[in-house]
């Protein structure tokens, strides 16, 4: 994923499954992330952390999409 350093992804549904695996996967290559979750404000926060623990930006947005 070389060249991904500094670029921004959005992931939905990134508390749970496969657009967490996503999410957290870009985080250790060093891209921002942006992404949405339905219901659970624990997880969400949970995510926030571990993903700004990589030194990225990181922002959760509730939303049903």
């Amino acid at each position: 994923m070389d060249g991904l350093s500094g670029k921004t992804a959005i992931v939905t549904g990134a508390t749970r499954g496969i657009g967490r695996a996503i999410a957290l996967s870009l985080a250790k290559h060093r891209v921002n992330i942006a992404f949405n979750y339905h219901g659970n404000s624990e997880l969400a926060k949970s995510l926030e952390k571990e993903i700004a623990a990589n030194r990225v930006i990181v922002v959760g947005v509730k939303a049903d999409v």
